[in-house]
This record gives structure tokens, sequence and C-alpha cells, in this order.
């Protein structure tokens, strides 16, 4: 997969996002809102590490990356999922209260991976909080693996899923994906980065390469 590194200055880079993200007013619109989705992996094959932390890498990544855009009127979610989902912060537009949240996330440590159980949540989700999405961003935290391929692909025939304003990112922690993994052959098109327990500013790649680019303009 394709791994994107810069050598930008770091009070650049966060200028150079700041202004990009100040052309895009509807992120101020409470109608038509701009969605930032976690959904992590929380099976032991993905969260257990001999290397790292990996409980800890996630923590940090998905907090740095909603601190990062904290100037910024943005709805966030996050789920968790194993052999079921689970909704752990329905969507807020408070950025402190969603990033002292992912800062303290729960992992439900439990097996085995099922990614639909995950992706039902989304879905139900969407049905608990009425609003109307511009842009859909799923970040989609995992080694890769999962069973019941079938019922994933069912799964993504639903809203928000079958949107043309979704888009996925796909975060592996410590590893490389496989490419034999059931995930990376479903999501093969999306961006695809690795983090790791000394990834603290990797998030201004994703968000720099992917999150403005993808995102904001499709």
């Amino acid at each position: 997969f394709k791994e994107y590194f810069f050598n930008n200055d770091y009070i650049m880079i966060k200028l150079f996002i700041f202004f990009l993200l100040s052309l895009f007013p509807s992120c101020n619109s409470q109608l038509y809102s701009n969605d930032i989705i976690f959904l992590i992996d929380s099976s032991p094959s993905n969260l257990n590490s001999k290397k790292c932390d990996n409980n800890e890498a996630i923590r940090n990544f998905t907090s740095d990356f909603v601190l990062n855009l904290k100037n910024f009127n943005f709805y966030y979610a996050s789920l968790q999922y194993n052999y079921r989902g689970y909704i752990d912060i329905p969507f807020n537009s408070n950025y402190s209260i969603v990033y002292n949240s992912l800062k303290n996330y729960n992992f439900i440590n439990e097996g085995p991976t099922l990614l639909h159980t995950g992706l039902d949540k989304i879905t139900y989700l969407y049905t608990l909080f009425e609003h109307t999405p511009k842009n859909i961003l799923l970040i989609l935290i995992s080694d890769g693996s999962s069973l019941n391929t079938l019922n994933i692909i069912e799964s993504l025939k639903l809203y928000p899923f079958n949107s043309n304003i979704f888009n996925t990112i796909l975060i592996n922690i410590d590893s490389h994906f496989k490419s034999n993994y059931v995930i990376y052959n479903i999501f093969n098109d999306s961006l695809k980065f690795e983090i790791n327990c000394n990834s603290k500013f990797d998030i201004f790649n994703i968000i720099d390469n992917s999150f403005i680019k993808y995102y904001f303009t499709t």
C-alpha cells in the first residue's frame, strides 16, 4: 500500500491545514455536517502486541486527530467491534468531550473479529442522529482480518456506506496489511496508513494528504 511522508516543518504543515480548512464554511453548519467516524477493531489480534501498546497507540492517534482539528466544527463518533459492535461515542461536535473520551478509551478486548457488527452499528447510529452530512469519513483501525465476508458485503449496501459522500481511510497498527486479508480486499481503493507507538506526528501526513484532498473535495 501507499504511504505518504512529508519533510515539511511542523508549524508550516499546521498553518497549511488551517488555511485549507478555512476555505470550507460548511464546517460550521449545523444543518450540513462533516462527519468523522472512528471504527476500531478491539479484538486480541489487533490490540495485543509484544512490540507496542496498541491500546495506547490508538488512544493517542484518535485523540491527536481530534485535537488538531479543535478550531473547526465536526461531528465525531467512535465505535469498536469484535464479535459484536459497540457505540462508544455518539455523534458529538464538542471537541473537548470527544478528545477526553478518546484519550481514555476503554477497549473491550474480545474475539472473534466480525467487522459487519461495527458497520451495522454505524447504520443504526444514523437512524438515531438526524442530520444531513455533507461528507462522511470513516477511519477504520484494524489489522485487516475479519470473519463473515458476506455479512460485510451486505452491510456495505446500506447507508451511509452506499452514499457518494462516504470515504474510508484504513489505519493499520504496528504491522502491515496483508493483501489476502478480507478488509484490505474489500476496501482496497481506500487510502492506507500505518501508525505505531512512535507515530505522534504522522497525523499531519494523514490530514494533509487524505483528509483534505479526498474528504473535503468530494
